[in-house]
């Protein structure tokens, strides 16, 4: 399912194409207009990384834990996917939204946004800005495992993602924030007001920063 590389593996979702408090991203250059991209993620949280898919100055997808949580016990997870610009994030999305309808007794909408995104220092070297992107987050109640392609997902009775994808000039990226429990935990996303709000105020400083070479 969404949250993990295994999880988007077992359902299907992984496209084969082309961060510790976020370590440094991947770069992605233009050499013909002479731009280099990067994946901008805020620091307020710490992950490590835990998986990557592809060579790690290029990966198509990377996972990220929290310190002390592995891929078999985790709370909180953060997925990246570089994805090429003929793949549209949106579209990944609404592939993961359809897989979730199958499988959840119900899949709500608990955040929408779109809109664009400004990075001053692009627009003050004359570099495109600003930029689209989209976030919504979703949870996913009471997930029936025998509708699971291949069986070896682990999903718990809540599973809460939220998305942000991004339309750059080198690439699209689409990054994953997931939590999941068995039960509603008073200082999960799903329960306090608190915790959604520092979760959003992060998806918001998501971005991409654009410089010349």
């Amino acid at each position: 399912m969404a949250p993990s590389i295994r999880s988007l593996l077992a359902l299907g979702l992984v496209f084969a194409i082309p961060i510790s408090s976020a370590s440094a991203q991947p770069a992605r250059t233009l050499p013909a207009v002479g731009v280099v991209e990067t994946l901008r993620l805020p620091s307020s949280v710490a992950w490590r990384l835990d998986t990557r898919l592809g060579p790690a100055g290029a990966p198509t997808m990377e996972e990220y834990l929290p310190p002390g949580q592995t891929n078999k016990a985790w709370m909180q997870m953060l997925t990246i996917q570089y994805l090429p610009l003929a793949t549209a994030p949106g579209e990944v999305v609404q592939n993961v939204v359809d897989s979730l309808r199958a499988i959840c007794a119900r899949v709500a909408t608990l955040a929408s946004n779109q809109g664009t995104q400004s990075n001053p220092a692009a627009a003050k070297d004359g570099l495109p800005d600003p930029y689209r992107v989209f976030d919504v987050m979703l949870h996913c109640d009471s997930p029936d495992m025998s509708k699971v392609r291949g069986g070896t997902t682990s999903l718990r009775k809540h599973e809460v993602i939220w998305f942000k994808g991004m339309l750059g000039i080198a690439g699209n990226y689409l990054v994953q924030r997931a939590w999941h429990g068995d039960k509603i935990d008073p200082a999960s996303p799903l329960a306090s007001a608190a915790e959604k709000q520092a979760w959003a105020t992060w998806i918001a400083a998501v971005g991409l920063d654009l410089r010349k070479r």
